[in-house]
């Protein structure tokens, strides 16, 4: 027991000996582009537009990761009751992310100019 606890520091200082030179003589850059592709001259719509994206992709992979959880769930529990509360959170995530389709749909393809919030425009 000790024996292999101690390979394993072993090995875990050896990564770092070998990782550190490569870490620490990185060089920093910035993100082509900032946020969400946007650079200093944005305007005010250019930034709720990618917002807006942003939002719509993190909604997204929050529901991917409660459909896993509740695949997990599903896998892992003997009794009915957790079964179908895990059925349950499969289903509204399910939901939710076509509540994000279709707001991605309606936003993007039906009607864009909703998003381009520009007031200036006569």
């Amino acid at each position: 027991m000790v024996r292999k606890l101690l390979l394993h520091c072993y090995m875990l200082l050896l990564t770092i000996a070998i990782a550190l030179p490569h870490i620490t003589l990185a060089q920093y850059q910035p993100l082509s582009g900032g946020l969400g592709g946007l650079d200093g001259n944005a305007s005010l719509a250019q930034y709720f537009n990618a917002l807006f994206n942003i939002v719509l992709t993190l909604g997204a992979i929050l529901a991917v990761i409660m459909i896993a959880i509740g695949g997990f769930q599903y896998m892992t529990t003997e009794a009915a009751s957790a079964k179908q509360a895990s059925k349950t959170r499969i289903q509204q995530a399910i939901l939710g992310l076509l509540m994000l389709l279709s707001v991605y749909i309606f936003y993007s393809e039906i009607n864009p100019d909703i998003l381009k919030l520009d007031i200036t425009q006569q």
